[in-house]
């Protein structure tokens, strides 16, 4: 009995030991990361009406033959109205303007502008870049004439609302038979405006 006891003492010394030093602690599972979700900006639809005022500085040149030539500038106001379709990627729409134009030291008085245009635009969210092409009828006022024209150019508009459409717009008009058979006139237009979307 004595030898029974005394082996298993012995056993227990023995064996503890490897059974402390099993007991090993688990390591800690890491918190997993959290990434913040941004959402995406929201989408702008360019679909509506707008309308609102126009303000602008032209730089024109008349020219009547190799040897003469008139150039001089211009500050321009008025009204403008547009209609834009957003089809995703791509905007269409088409624009109506009406301008009274002053001439640099009374020159010329009582002119103004009728323009019409289509425009196509690349949809980047709140910022619209577009090009446009149209056609114009310019009264000379004082001269006494109407003249018929073409113009072109590229523009941008900014959404700073949902309503308030800001924009700037770079344009070309050229007129040929200007006054006489030979007469050339070319404007370079800059403009901006401020309209209301509807």
């Amino acid at each position: 009995m004595k030898r029974f006891a005394w082996a298993a003492a012995a056993a227990m010394t023995v064996t503890a030991p490897a059974f402390a030093g099993g007991l090993v602690e688990p390591e800690p599972t890491p918190a997993a990361e959290i990434v913040p979700v941004v959402p995406a900006p929201p989408a702008t639809d360019w679909t509506g009406f707008q309308a609102g005022v126009v303000l602008g500085i032209a730089s024109t040149t008349t020219t009547f033959s190799p040897l003469i030539s008139l150039d001089l500038d211009s500050n321009r106001y008025g009204v403008i109205a547009r209609y834009l379709h957003d089809m995703g990627d791509f905007v269409l729409g088409g624009q109506l303007m009406y301008e009274q134009i002053e001439v640099e030291n009374d020159v010329v008085t009582g002119m103004n502008r009728l323009g019409a245009s289509v425009l196509v635009g690349y949809d980047m969210g709140r910022l619209l870049p577009y090009a446009h092409l149209g056609v114009t009828r310019l009264d000379t006022g004082s001269l006494g004439t109407i003249e018929n024209g073409v113009s072109y150019g590229v523009g941008a508009m900014f959404e700073a609302t949902d309503s308030l459409i800001l924009s700037i717009e770079y344009s070309r008009t050229e007129y040929d038979d200007y006054l006489i058979p030979i007469g050339e006139l070319s404007a370079d237009s800059l403009r901006i405006a401020a309209t209301f979307r509807f």
